[in-house]
């Protein structure tokens, strides 16, 4: 993001900001954010073993929180509007829409990214994603799947949510959480996630 301070800013920075333009995150600060979301806006530190031995003295990681960043209202606000996107897939208050994942709740926001040039423009690509949470409520699992250059379609809709809706599936069939047919549209299958039209 363009220092406020520099003197190429404008206030049109922030119009272009507000829809992700000029910003820059790593996978890893984007999960976090999500993760945090899941977490009542509790920031916790990331940790990619799970424990560090030497010999037969061994040290689990624990859970370190790293802020607040977000207030628990906003993101339990965050995540109802999360559960009530996924493009067409998943609207609880219109029981003639389909659920992204057949008999879960969850949440998703799709992304669609032009990539930097290095020369201050654009290429010709695309970054397609999506970053979720699973279960919306009592989260188990943040999500984020990306798509560099994808070939058919530019959008993470089309690209990343497909992807992200069949490793849902299989995270809730791994922890033996049982579909809930009140979170299951017409002509969808519990606990089974197709690609939508």
């Amino acid at each position: 993001m363009k220092d406020p301070n520099a003197e190429t800013w404008s206030p049109l920075d922030l119009d272009t900001n507000a829809f992700g333009q000029a910003i820059l995150v790593t996978p890893l600060q984007q999960v976090r954010m999500v993760a945090a979301l899941g977490n009542n806006g509790q920031l916790m530190r990331p940790y990619v073993v799970e424990k560090v031995c030497h010999a037969d003295n061994c040290s689990t990681t624990q859970p370190q929180p790293q802020g607040q960043p977000v207030s628990p209202e906003v993101a339990q606000a965050i995540r109802g509007m999360i559960v009530k996107s996924g493009n067409g897939y998943v609207n609880p208050v219109k029981p003639d829409t389909l659920w992204l994942v057949p008999g879960y709740a969850v949440g998703a926001k799709t992304g669609t990214s032009q990539i930097p040039d290095g020369h201050g423009g654009y290429s010709e690509g695309t970054i397609g994603s999506v970053a979720g949470l699973a279960p919306i409520d009592s989260a188990r699992y943040a999500i984020l799947v990306k798509i560099d250059y994808p070939k058919d379609d530019p959008f993470g809709v089309n690209t990343a949510l497909p992807v992200y809706r069949k490793i849902v599936e299989q995270l809730m069939r791994y922890e033996r959480i049982a579909p809930d047919p009140n979170f299951v549209g017409p002509d969808q299958v519990p606990g089974v996630a197709i690609a939508a039209h």
